[in-house]
């Protein structure tokens, strides 16, 4: 996919050399556009016209975390809640079939590095990583288990705050406008782009899920009855709407960032997300999907299970909607 660079600063306008021989001249016109380079540790600013004036997003690197190794990633979490209750078989698939996405989110506010609960205008991107890639994994659940399914990437939350500049770089002010963007630097991969990762009894660290918590809300998705099964993305499109296909499966890295960062970034960002989906949206049934084997083996019993899902308490722009986007996936099986 080509990747194209729009900058934010002031545009080049037509002028007489009549009118500014006999009175001078001088006009700018704000360009107020939010579409930015997908390389987020880039340098993003554009001068343009005789007096040098431009606005210029710099990264707050006090406010930032940017993992320089891999880490576990985890991309589906359930939690088979209840002793009355069935086996589930939860799973995520991957094929190279299709060029697999790894979003890029980015939230805009004002001054929000100074507020314990800022406003957010908030934005799923194209795309910060895409690639064709292998990943394969399962849980089985019985009563009253949980288990999530993860991979190894190098997320980033990066915190960049908006100057206004005149002359140069040592002569810039800031404009009160910050903005975070959320991605994945780096897939880490064996072979032919088979992605590394795994599956896991129980959940993810306390302090991990004590933030995915904090920053969503479960929201009734369907009942599977006994041997019914489902997608996760009809599942996620039921709990949060049909616009949550041009979103996919959710990577919590707002709440891995607040977790992982050693204090430096606020608890309000737990409830930031990225989509994994494929360029081809109508593929994204191919991702997973959860089963409700009732009683199996002489454990559990033959009884319909409840599927909720953990949206973020944030709305989000969407492609053409507003809507609440999956965390993690977090699932509970009532």
């Amino acid at each position: 996919m080509r990747q194209s660079k729009i900058y934010r600063g002031f545009a080049v306008i037509n002028y007489s050399p009549k009118n500014i021989k006999e009175r001078g001249f001088k006009k700018t016109v704000r360009i107020n556009i939010h579409q930015f380079s997908p390389e987020p540790l880039q340098k993003r600013f554009t001068i343009q016209g005789s007096n040098r004036q431009f606005y210029y997003w710099k990264v707050d690197w006090s406010l930032s975390w940017v993992p320089q190794d891999y880490i576990e990633v985890p991309v589906l979490i359930v939690d088979n809640k209840y002793s009355s209750s069935g086996v589930i078989n939860a799973w995520i698939d991957i094929t190279e079939e299709h060029y697999t996405e790894f979003g890029l989110t980015v939230a805009y506010g004002y001054k929000i590095s100074e507020k314990e609960s800022p406003s957010l205008d908030i934005y799923e991107k194209d795309s910060s990583i895409q690639g064709k890639f292998y990943f394969s994994r399962s849980l089985l659940l019985k009563p009253e288990e949980k288990g999530y399914i993860y991979i190894y990437a190098k997320p980033y939350h990066l915190h960049e705050k908006e100057y206004y500049c005149t002359a140069g770089l040592e002569n810039c002010v800031p404009t009160g406008k910050e903005r975070i963007l959320e991605g994945v630097n780096d897939i880490k991969t064996v072979g032919n782009k088979e992605i590394v990762g795994g599956s896991s009894e129980g959940l993810p660290s306390s302090d991990i899920m004590k933030l995915i918590y904090k920053g969503t809300a479960m929201r009734y998705s369907d009942s599977l009855g006994v041997d019914e099964s489902k997608s996760l993305a009809l599942l996620i499109s039921d709990a949060s709407g049909s616009c949550l296909i041009d979103f996919g499966i959710g990577i919590p890295i707002g709440a891995l960032a607040v977790a992982l960062s050693g204090g430096t970034i606020p608890a309000w960002v737990a409830g930031l997300s990225i989509g994994i989906h494929y360029d081809s949206s109508s593929s994204l049934n191919i991702y997973g999907g959860i089963q409700n084997y009732g009683e199996w083996g002489g454990i559990g019993e033959d009884i319909s299970e409840y599927i909720y899902v953990g949206v973020s308490d944030y709305t989000y722009h969407v492609g053409a909607c507003d809507t609440q986007v999956p965390i993690g996936i977090y699932i509970e099986a009532l």
